[in-house]
């Protein structure tokens, strides 16, 4: 059975800056594009709600996902930071839900597994395995982004 074509959107949710990857998958993984949503630390905070999800909107817009990856949030002892980015995830969650976009979520362990084999893996090995399965010479800038295609890449394993 032939493996569908599909472009996956990798999401990488924070409320400074939203990383995202775009990827082609038709048996092979191509790479589209990738940045950042960036907001600045100066402004109300639902105003930087509200660039994450315009900013969300023009690349749905633009590269008509038909699947999205994003990584769990992993909690660690700072409980404000942690609430402020899961109001982010929420954001792109809601984002997709009104597209019709199926959503895969990946924990960090099996994200870094499935790229590298090593569920511990570092991120500069992380980044490398991107770099290396999407074909890059350098690896993208900045981090966020790098972190979105890993999610991405990871989905077509969930895919196949």
């Amino acid at each position: 059975m032939p493996t569908p074509s599909m472009t996956i959107l990798g999401l990488d949710p924070g409320y400074a800056d939203t990383g995202w990857g775009i990827i082609h998958f038709d048996g092979k993984v191509h790479f589209e594009n990738c940045g950042s949503i960036h907001t600045p630390a100066d402004m109300e905070f639902g105003q930087r709600l509200v660039i994450i999800e315009q900013e969300l909107q023009k690349i749905l817009q633009k590269y008509h996902p038909t699947r999205a990856a994003m990584e769990l949030l992993f909690f660690n002892s700072n409980t404000t930071t942690a609430m402020k980015v899961a109001e982010a995830r929420g954001v792109t969650r809601l984002v997709l839900a009104q597209h019709r976009i199926p959503l895969v979520e990946i924990t960090p362990t099996q994200l870094k597994q499935s790229l590298t084999g090593n569920g511990a893996a570092s991120k500069q090995q992380i980044g490398k395995m991107v770099c290396l399965l999407l074909n890059l010479q350098q690896l993208p800038r900045p981090d966020d982004a790098v972190d979105a295609l890993a999610c991405a890449l990871c989905a077509t394993k969930r895919i196949i």
